[in-house]
């Protein structure tokens, strides 16, 4: 196991490997668990479609958003703000464009690496 500080690194995002049963999801909780405690206002963001990690989110006294497509919450992939990002706002927008034209591309049957863009 590697367990770095993820503030420290240029992207803080991980994923675990494993088996079935070999203990993936208490090794997330654990270390959810830690970071929290370590660090009151660290974020942590769970994407948990089994609904697995909401009793331990709120033990955190963390927030439980529920995403559907009946719920009231949703998700644009192309709403941006202006304090969007690193300060590269256009290299921002050329990636969600890049990514409605592949789709665009993708559902009238070209394949995903046939779909360029020039910018």
């Amino acid at each position: 196991m590697i367990i770095a500080n993820r503030r420290h690194l240029l992207n803080g995002n991980s994923f675990i490997l494993g088996v079935s049963g070999a203990g993936k999801s208490f090794t997330a909780k654990e270390e959810m668990t830690n970071i929290i405690l370590t660090d009151p206002n660290a974020d942590v963001i769970i994407i948990d479609p089994e609904r697995e990690y909401s009793p331990l989110v709120k033990a955190m006294q963390g927030e439980v958003i529920h995403i559907s497509a009946t719920s009231e919450n949703h998700i644009n992939a192309m709403d941006m703000n202006s304090d969007y990002g690193d300060g590269a706002k256009p290299r921002h927008l050329k990636i969600r464009v890049h990514f409605v034209f592949v789709r665009t591309a993708h559902r009238r049957g070209k394949p995903w690496g046939k779909a360029e863009i020039h910018y």
